[in-house]
């Protein structure tokens, strides 16, 4: 008589689960923390240096002390006949600078706003830029020559103005012009781009 086995087959095994690959995040990009800061520190540095400009005459009266009367009466003649368009000016700085402050902390709060803001804030500030310092080159001519007039034959308004007036004027144009390029580079960039498409 045959006998049972005494065991019963073992089940078939279930094949080990394996676990799925840990997938770290994306690294988070650093550059909206950079740029907005530095649009901040400019922003304040501008308003406060704005601000200090409308409200102090101390270096008018500094520079109109070291001339002599006949000097100092033009040169306060020729200011003043420039005195709406500099406070215009100064306005239109001061509004610049508060654009840029807030775009600032837009971007490092990563606001889509605040990336617009700084755009906008750079389309406006070249064209102020250039039109700031043809103001400034016409005021320093007069203002050259009023100086050069009490001075005699030693030298030429016009060699003057070549040697100091001018390139101090087209640095500035350059650094005023500087940031407002480089956001508008930046931010034409396919993946910054993407990258602002997806902040709040």
């Amino acid at each position: 008589m045959p006998q049972d086995f005494p065991f019963s087959t073992p089940p078939m095994a279930t094949p080990p689960i394996m676990p799925e690959p840990m997938t770290q995040p994306p690294a988070r990009s650093t550059w909206p923390t950079v740029v907005g800061i530095l649009a901040i520190v400019f922003g304040a540095v501008t308003i406060i240096f704005g601000v200090f400009g409308l409200v102090s005459t101390s270096f008018e009266d500094f520079f109109l002390s070291s001339m002599s009367p006949e000097q100092a009466a033009e040169t306060q003649r020729i200011t003043a006949s420039y005195q709406p368009w500099m406070i215009g000016s100064a306005c239109v700085a001061l509004v610049l600078a508060i654009l840029l402050l807030v775009s600032g902390i837009g971007v490092v709060q990563r606001r889509r706003p605040g990336a617009r803001r700084l755009r906008v804030w750079a389309y406006l500030s070249i064209p102020y830029a250039v039109a700031a310092m043809i103001m400034q080159a016409v005021l320093q001519s007069e203002l050259i020559e009023v100086t050069q007039a009490g001075i005699g034959p030693t030298g030429t308004p016009g060699v003057l103005e070549e040697i100091i007036v001018v390139p101090m004027l087209l640095f500035g144009l350059a650094w005023s012009c500087a940031g407002p390029v480089f956001v508008l580079v930046w931010f034409s960039r396919k993946s910054i781009k993407a990258e602002v498409a997806d902040w709040a």
